[in-house]
């Protein structure tokens, strides 16, 4: 599973693991998007509140976290899913061989 960096963007800062405390929005972004947020950083402008983007930049953001949490999420499920299988495969096959071996069966 890809791992997720963490983007506050009034600060320009990029994290690999959550603050623990921060006073600014945080984005939680797939990996693979560190080079273009170096790119839309290094084009930001110092502002009177911090850095200033382009605007469709900051329309972006909120989208990519989007689709970030919702590909985790899918694939949290699919996770479960298989576990759920693989436990209910196991326990039948106890049950099974438990009846077996005491000639229930």
């Amino acid at each position: 599973m890809e791992q997720s960096i963490y983007f506050e963007a009034q600060t320009g800062l990029i994290r690999d693991h959550p603050p623990s405390y921060t006073n600014y929005g945080i984005y939680e972004l797939p990996a693979s998007l560190r080079p273009t947020l170096e790119k839309y950083i290094g084009e930001a402008k110092l502002g009177s509140g911090g850095l200033e983007y382009n605007r469709e930049f900051l329309d972006l953001l909120p989208i990519w976290e989007r689709q970030w949490r919702q590909k985790r999420a899918r694939l949290r499920l699919w996770l479960w899913l298989w576990l759920w299988i693989w436990l209910w495969l196991w326990l039948w096959l106890w049950l099974w061989r438990w009846l077996w071996r005491w000639g229930l069966l």
